[in-house]
């Protein structure tokens, strides 16, 4: 059976570009990602947690990764929660990274061990 080209039947193709890149970051928001409560467990190659602005205000966060922990390209700001991140081993590799402002109460400030180093 040949419905013709309106159909679907013919030989019509269909072609479509894939706009989004495989990423092999845990989580990755286009602009801002909040988190407030809950909990996160994430082991990823690339960072584990990736936006342009990161908010965390609550929740229980384990992280491990071969690249940064959480990537800020703006703004990281922590003003509650419990983070643990495992990051990589290079100089590259921060637990947290804000290539902005990194904000966090100096009551909250994270116990860094092994590379004690924020980016």
């Amino acid at each position: 059976m040949n419905a013709g080209q309106r159909g679907g039947f013919g030989n019509e193709t269909a072609s479509a570009q894939e706009e989004d890149a495989v990423s092999q970051k845990g989580v990755k928001a286009e602009t801002t990602l909040t988190l407030s409560g809950g909990t996160l467990s994430i082991d990823s190659v690339d960072d584990a947690l990736h936006a342009v602005d990161v908010t965390v205000s609550g929740g229980e966060m384990t992280l491990a990764t071969g690249d940064d922990g959480v990537h800020a390209d703006n703004t990281l700001t922590i003003s509650g929660g419990n983070v643990t991140v495992w990051s990589g081993g290079n100089a590259d590799n921060q637990p947290l990274d804000a290539d902005g402002t990194i904000a966090i109460p100096d009551a909250l400030r994270p116990y860094m061990g092994g590379k004690t180093q924020l980016g």
